[in-house]
């Protein structure tokens, strides 16, 4: 599957909708890389674009899997806290996601456009046994690294920077 105009207009959702979910994503949303290393990978470290957005409005998270797909998991209510729902999407349905809304986000902007480029890395039709060559290891670890610094809290991106 790639990222095209044709999928993004599949969706089914108007203008304002993108637009609305696009500002849901630049409050309450992050794209990240994940990694992971498993038996059942032969030990190999792995990596995947997520995309995830966590709201005590499990309505809104509904809405986003109903949309796009992708799972929902809920944290339990403790203390003073609500429950949380957290909706999440990996790979090329990540960076469809992403690539649907990046028209109209501000505040994540820039790591929307990191996960799309790392997405691209990534080669079509390779499973969990293929091995990655080191220089294209070396090209995602420095998108790994340019998200982690983006998600550091207190970053001062206000969005001002678009």
């Amino acid at each position: 599957m790639t990222l095209t105009e044709d999928k993004v207009s599949q969706l089914a959702l108007s203008t304002e909708e993108m637009a609305y979910i696009a500002g849901l994503f630049d409050g309450e949303g992050t794209v990240t890389i994940s990694s992971y290393a498993a038996a059942r990978y032969g030990g190999r470290r792995r990596r995947i674009l997520m995309v995830l957005l966590s709201s005590t409005d499990r309505s809104i998270v509904c809405y986003l899997r109903d949309s796009f797909g992708g799972s929902i998991f809920t944290t339990n209510a403790h203390d003073n806290h609500k429950e949380i729902h957290r909706w999440t999407l990996s790979s090329r349905m990540a960076a469809d996601f992403l690539y649907g809304i990046l028209p109209y986000i501000r505040i994540k902007r820039e790591h929307a456009i990191l996960g799309l480029e790392w997405q691209a890395t990534m080669k079509q039709g390779t499973n969990q046994y293929t091995r990655i060559p080191d220089e294209l290891l070396e090209w995602q670890d420095f998108y790994v690294s340019q998200i982690r610094q983006l998600n550091v809290r207190g970053n001062g991106n206000n969005g001002n920077n678009v």
